[in-house]
């Protein structure tokens, strides 16, 4: 396995609908000369093909663009640290959401789940992010 498989911890957003039109609306850059409403059935086959773990509902990111379908995989549960940092969130009324992650929080395509066990960057014995071989 190469770095990559390793150092990347699979954090998986979209583009912006914004994003393409950059120029248009901001007056910097370039266009793109493609529109997300495009490419977006391309982001749910990948995201269907690999795997990606997030929000939907009412835990969804509003600000998020917009999906034809929900991520085929629950996220994963707030760890000990993200509880702390909820609490105070909600405290402030502000939206918690959990991150697009491209690893799965439950059997997936011949892939375990993750056990969250953090050894990610140290490379993982179970090899979630990857299919089996």
């Amino acid at each position: 396995m190469g770095g990559s498989t390793l150092v990347y911890v699979g954090v998986s957003p979209r583009f912006h609908e914004s994003d393409f039109r950059v120029r248009s609306a901001d007056g910097v850059a370039d266009d793109w000369p493609i529109t997300y409403a495009d490419i977006e059935p391309y982001y749910d086959r990948v995201e269907y093909e690999i795997g990606i773990s997030g929000p939907t509902g009412a835990e969804a990111n509003p600000f998020d663009a917009p999906r034809s379908r929900p991520f085929p995989l629950p996220p994963f549960p707030y760890n000990c640290a993200s509880q702390a940092i909820k609490r105070g969130a909600d405290r402030l009324g502000l939206h918690m959401v959990h991150s697009p992650t491209a690893l799965p929080s439950q059997p997936w395509n011949g892939r375990p789940a993750s056990i969250q066990c953090g050894t990610c960057r140290l490379g993982c014995k179970l090899r979630p992010k990857a299919a089996l071989m």
